[in-house]
């Protein structure tokens, strides 16, 4: 085999995308050995501040795509391990970019009720079958297999995602209508939010 420069540069994708899997992977296993240790360093942190901190990263990538953004963010004050709830914001903000197909903005909102704060990220996507929404958050699971490796995806943020979440008392979950796509998770207010 005689190797020229688009053999080269498929092969550097390739241990990228596989660089990238082996530290999810590690990733989730650290987070399934180590929950006590990753709830034991919450603290009492602004929602809002999250959040714009985690659009910011992304300013470069959605100026790029010549993306329209929205963003609402209410503060609320939230006990959690600050570090992995941005790394959630990453992963869903992140998936909304790679996977955006339309024309429509992407609507990010953040919105505190009495007992807990919700975080939307809304766009156009690619169309989501019932079924896979309900298996989306699954490890490993892709809804369009073919597809999602020209993407680099590889079955795991979201599975991630959920696991923190749910490790925080919160919940996770998509909503779809056609093409739109609603990711979204709630945590518990702190209580000295509440009582604030």
């Amino acid at each position: 085999m005689e190797g020229d420069e688009k053999l080269y540069d498929s092969l550097y994708a390739e241990s990228k995308k596989l660089t990238q899997l082996v530290e999810q992977m590690e990733q989730l296993k650290e987070l399934e050995n180590l929950s006590s240790q990753i709830l034991s360093q919450k603290a009492s942190v602004d929602m809002k501040t999250l959040i714009e901190q985690s659009v910011e990263m992304f300013r470069l990538s959605l100026k790029q795509s010549n993306m329209k953004v929205l963003v609402k963010a209410e503060s609320g004050i939230v006990l959690v391990n600050d570090r992995s709830i941005s790394q959630v914001l990453s992963n869903l903000l992140d998936n909304a970019i790679r996977y955006y197909e339309g024309t429509g903005p992407l609507i990010i909102k953040g919105e505190c009720s009495d007992s807990e704060y919700k975080f939307t990220v809304t766009g156009p996507g690619r169309a989501i079958r019932p079924e896979d929404s309900e298996r989306i958050f699954e490890r490993f699971y892709r809804t369009e297999h073919s597809r999602s490796r020209e993407f680099g995806g590889s079955g795991l943020g979201l599975a991630i995602s959920k696991e923190i979440i749910e490790q925080h008392n919160g919940k996770i979950g998509v909503q779809s209508e056609g093409n739109n796509h609603t990711f979204w998770f709630v945590l518990p207010c702190s209580q000295a939010d509440l009582n604030g």
